[in-house]
C-alpha cells in the first residue's frame, strides 16, 4: 500500500509540473517580463532578491548578494535635491550599521554618468549604487519617486517600503530592522 501511495504521489507530480506552460516560451495576456529573467527563485534566496543590474561604476550587481542580510534599499534621482539633502545621513547610518544592515543605492530617472557624478559629489560611494535606467528595479519595488527606502530583513521580507525624511524617519526604521 505504502509503494502505491508513493508512485501515485510521483505520477500526480509529474503530471503537474507539465502543466505550467512556461516551457512554450509564450506569456499570457498582459503577463510582462520579469526584469531578471536569469535568476530564479530557489529555496534560500526569497523574491524579494531577485533582481539584478549595474553599478554606477559598470559592474554586476545582483540581489541574490543580499540573501541572509537586512538591507536598505535607497531610490534616489542625480538632479533631486532632497536626495542630495539625505545623502549625508545615509552615508552616516550606513557606517554606523556596517556589517548589521546593508545599503544599496538605486539611482534612478536618469544617466549612469549622472549617477556617478552624484555618488562621488555626495560623498556615497563607501556602499553600492546601481544604475537603474532602465527602471527596471524600481518597478519591481513599485517605487514611483526619489526618495523611497526599501528595507529589507535578512529572511528577505519586505519590511518597509515608502518615503522617508532620513534625518528625522530612517534611523528608527534601520534600527528596527537591525
Amino acid at each position: 500500500m505504502r509503494i502505491k501511495v508513493i508512485v501515485g504521489v510521483i505520477a500526480v507530480s509529474a503530471a503537474l509540473a507539465g502543466c505550467g506552460g512556461a516551457e512554450s516560451g509564450q506569456k499570457g495576456a498582459g503577463e510582462a517580463k520579469a526584469p531578471e529573467a536569469s535568476i530564479t527563485a530557489t529555496s534560500d534566496v526569497p523574491e524579494s532578491l531577485l533582481f539584478s543590474g549595474k553599478t554606477v561604476d559598470g559592474k554586476e550587481f545582483k540581489g541574490t548578494e543580499l540573501a541572509g542580510k537586512a538591507a536598505v534599499l535607497w531610490f534616489w534621482k542625480p538632479n533631486c535635491v532632497h536626495c542630495k539633502r539625505d545623502a549625508k545621513t545615509v552615508r552616516e547610518l550606513a557606517s554606523e550599521y556596517s556589517g548589521d544592515v546593508t545599503f544599496v543605492g538605486v539611482g534612478g530617472l536618469g544617466k549612469a554618468p549622472a549617477m556617478k557624478t552624484f555618488v562621488k559629489e555626495n560623498n556615497v560611494g563607501s556602499f553600492t549604487h546601481m544604475a537603474d535606467e532602465s527602471g527596471d528595479v524600481w518597478r519591481k519595488f513599485g517605487v514611483k519617486m526619489q526618495r523611497t527606502y526599501v528595507l529589507i530583513s535578512s529572511d528577505g521580507t519586505i519590511a518597509f517600503n515608502g518615503g522617508l525624511d532620513a534625518e528625522k524617519e530612517l534611523e528608527a526604521k534601520v534600527n528596527d530592522l537591525a
